[in-house]
């Protein structure tokens, strides 16, 4: 386990042209928790890189892991219960953020403006600040990743409900990157001391290798 995990952390790989063929090698994927290596004979390859990638990129972070899963599916660290991690990946790329506190963090593709799929997932208060929005597109997608990066936060996922989740009134810390190709959010229960830094970094994928 490396050591310097004090700081809030997020580290971002992007797809662009896509993965080098390396990542999903007998030795890359050997590198993965067992229980995930083993769910890749049951993936289309696309899915494979993604969940390939994620891992390494947790493993580039955090040294070895050493990992278990509790009752909803989330990852945690067996041994170091006092850092948090989460993973998410999109046709983008893939994130990891490593925490002492409990935090989410999602990356979604640029959303497609949809009356019905807003009202799916929005509040009224958001469904008004889209209605006054001049890029309905991002405001959508920059909400859905905060919603969901709030939901993997708690570690209950989207089956909370997305519509159950108020952005105006959230009390976490939430961080927020987009460009004209994604969205990311970072969600973060707030530290008594106040907003903690959130360290970003740009990994090459040939790096987790």
């Amino acid at each position: 386990m490396k050591k310097d995990l004090v700081k809030s952390r997020l580290a971002i790989v992007e797809r662009k042209e896509g993965y080098p063929s390396a990542l999903t090698s007998e030795e890359s994927v050997k590198k993965i928790p067992r229980e995930k290596e083993a769910s890749l004979r049951h993936k289309s390859q696309r899915n494979r890189e993604d969940t390939v990638a994620a891992w390494l990129l947790a493993r580039y972070m955090m040294g070895d892991l050493h990992v278990a899963y509790d009752e909803y599916g989330k990852g945690y660290l067996t041994d170091r219960p006092d850092i948090h991690f989460n993973l998410t990946h999109c046709q983008s790329g893939t994130a990891c953020v490593v925490s002492q506190r409990e935090c989410g963090v999602d990356m979604e593709g640029i959303i497609a403006y949809k009356s019905s799929l807003a009202r799916h997932i929005c509040t009224e208060e958001e469904l008004k600040m889209l209605e006054e929005a001049n890029d309905k597109d991002k405001l959508l997608t920059r909400l859905w990743t905060i919603k969901e990066a709030y939901v993997k936060m708690l570690g209950i996922g989207i089956a909370y409900g997305l519509k159950n989740v108020n952005t105006c009134e959230m009390d976490e810390d939430v961080h927020v990157m987009e460009n004209d190709e994604y969205c990311l959010a970072v969600v973060e229960r707030k530290d008594e001391n106040g907003t903690a830094e959130l360290t970003t970094q740009y990994i090459e994928p040939t790096e987790m290798l």
